[in-house]
């Protein structure tokens, strides 16, 4: 008697797991597309508007790149707000890359040649990773409006409430550009398309 209490008590437990487990999962997709929203209308404004452009830039991207991104678990990858994410998280990378560079010439300078060599490494790492946030960038503005260089042109529209489409469209097409120059001083380590800058360039409004 006591074991079948026990065995209908674990039952109970399990499904009163199971239906929070659901509740939970049915709760995601709702949240992930409200805080979609939510990044594009106001936290990218107010980033954009900050006087603090170390904080805006890495704080915003590093901070918001992987939890917008996990939601691509459960509704669509939010590709427009990834553009924005990626790019200001590729401004840490490429600052530390930059540092780097600057102490390879004093390195060189001083005659530490050895020392120089070892932050070579470091800045051609930092190029990298760069390198590689730049070029998802490129990627996600494919998949957030069609293919770059092709027959058709890609679909600029106010999809998701915002005014802001071309603006993340140039964005994404410039830094992808961006990505295929971190990659070179990378030793081409990530392999960034060649073609990105012939695709992008006749799209870009300094063009001509």
């Amino acid at each position: 008697m006591q074991n079948s209490i026990r065995r209908a008590r674990q039952l109970v437990f399990v499904s009163v797991a199971a239906g929070l487990m659901s509740g939970c999962g049915l709760a995601y997709k709702p949240v992930g597309h409200t805080l979609n929203h939510y990044a594009l209308d106001e936290v990218v404004p107010y980033a954009l508007a900050s006087d603090d452009l170390d904080q805006s830039a890495c704080g915003t991207g590093m901070g918001l790149s992987r939890l917008v991104g996990s939601f691509s678990r459960v509704i669509d990858r939010p590709a427009r707000l990834l553009i924005v994410t990626n790019t200001t998280a590729s401004f840490c990378s490429e600052a530390r890359a930059q540092k780097y560079h600057l102490l390879v010439q004093r390195n060189l300078y001083n005659g530490q040649t050895d020392v120089a060599r070892d932050n070579r490494i470091s800045a051609q790492r930092w190029e990298r990773i760069t390198a590689l946030r730049r070029y998802q960038v490129y990627r996600d503005t494919v998949q957030a409006f069609g293919e770059i260089g092709g027959a058709q042109c890609s679909t600029v529209r106010d999809e998701i409430g915002t005014d802001q489409d071309a603006l993340v469209y140039l964005t994404g097409l410039l830094v992808g550009v961006q990505g295929l120059l971190n990659d070179i001083q990378a030793n081409s380590s990530v392999g960034v398309p060649q073609n990105i800058a012939a695709k992008a360039g006749p799209r870009l409004p300094l063009s001509g």
